[in-house]
């Protein structure tokens, strides 16, 4: 699903920027657009809550043990 819709703003996304600037003659409309698109996708993250099972303040790396490969 995530990467249907990036796919989709991949194609669709300068066709929108060209026709705001076809219509305004200036890019900032398009890429005021883009930045408060991509601000918005940032707060919504924010608000995800964790996959179960796992707990909010897992690390995200674990700690290197005695059984570590790498040594």
């Amino acid at each position: 699903m995530i990467n249907c819709l990036g796919s989709l703003a991949g194609f669709l996304g300068p066709y929108a920027l060209g026709y705001l600037h076809t219509r305004t003659g200036s890019f900032k409309p398009g890429l005021l657009v883009m930045v408060v698109a991509m601000a918005a996708g940032g707060v919504l993250v924010l608000f995800v809550p964790p996959a179960a099972g796992q707990s909010s303040g897992a690390p995200l790396f674990p700690s290197a043990g005695g059984d570590s490969i790498i040594q």
